[in-house]
């Protein structure tokens, strides 16, 4: 078996710009990077977010894997709000949502649930719901 020995390596003493001072800073601009940041900000904290790509939203936006949990309850009673909810109300603004209408939240009409199955949106209704069962 392997010892584990802790080792050092000594780096040469250097001068470092400092490009700017906050109190928090932020590494990484996927869904929690920038929650976390725009929170910070909003309460009063000067905060910095770096992000190594050109966008936020990490495998959100840069990867397409941009399926967002259902906000509500199999019957469609929401349940999540906040950054979440305002993420998708601004991107619902400009055209960049695609999503069951509120009104088909949590239906069980065949017709409504294939016409979303069709549109590859089936983890908006295929439940396996105590109360109504699996479909």
């Amino acid at each position: 078996m392997a010892r584990v020995v802790n080792k050092t390596v000594r780096e040469p003493a250097r001068d470092v710009k400092v490009c700017r001072e906050v109190d928090v800073v932020v590494v990484g601009g996927g869904p929690g990077g920038f929650a976390s940041a725009v929170a910070a900000a909003r309460n009063g904290v000067d905060t910095v977010l770096i992000e190594r790509y050109g966008h936020l939203g990490g495998m959100a936006s840069g990867g397409l894997v941009n399926i967002f949990p259902n906000l509500s309850t199999i019957s469609g009673e929401q349940q999540i709000y906040g950054l979440n909810q305002e993420l998708l109300d601004r991107l619902d603004a400009r055209g960049g949502t695609s999503y069951p209408k509120k009104e088909d939240w949590g239906t069980t009409d065949e017709k409504v649930v294939n016409y979303y199955l069709n549109a590859h949106m089936g983890n908006f209704f295929i439940r396996n719901d105590p109360d109504i069962g699996a479909r």
